[in-house]
């Protein structure tokens, strides 16, 4: 999902996962993120930052610089 879901859409979806408590999940899809192409990845980080998810746009952010 993480590597396919629209950037608008992976905040609700993080959340989603977040209150059923499937972290596992949320790290999945964090992390086929980091493997997107780069735009992809940053308009993620982006989305996920205006809906407040600082946690994760943070883990994101490290996923791609561990990726460099």
């Amino acid at each position: 999902m993480g590597s396919s879901l629209p950037s608008s859409d992976f905040p609700l979806a993080v959340a989603s996962y977040r209150q059923a408590g499937a972290e596992e999940a949320v790290e999945t899809m964090l992390n086929a993120a980091a493997d997107r192409d780069v735009q992809a990845s940053l308009n993620i980080t982006a989305a996920l930052l205006e809906e407040g998810h600082l946690g994760d746009a943070r883990a994101l952010l490290s996923a791609l610089r561990d990726d460099a």
